[in-house]
């Protein structure tokens, strides 16, 4: 019982936070993929939300571009703002 709870609980996490199966960002600092309505000199992305998959870079682009916003790499998704956002690797 006890190991199904654990394991429930993980997969919620992963299914909560999406699925990332490309690497459209950085390993360092800039690691969370976000769609951002705005990218304020490369220093705070406003009106951000996390994918909910992200398969490759076109994916994600299109995915971000269907709610008419950019692809984009944070170091920290705070409350709808991102900070420190660059631009997504999209191949």
């Amino acid at each position: 019982m006890k190991l199904t709870t654990t394991a429930t609980v993980f997969l919620a996490a992963a299914l909560q936070s999406g699925v990332c199966l490309a690497r459209v960002c950085p390993s360092d600092v800039y690691s969370n993929p976000q769609c951002c309505g705005l990218n304020v000199a490369g220093v705070l992305g406003v009106d951000c939300e996390t994918p909910v998959s992200v398969i490759d870079g076109d994916a994600f682009a299109e995915s971000c571009e269907l709610h008419e916003k950019g692809a984009a790499c944070c170091a920290i998704p705070v409350l709808g703002q991102g900070i420190l956002c660059t631009p997504a690797i999209l191949d």
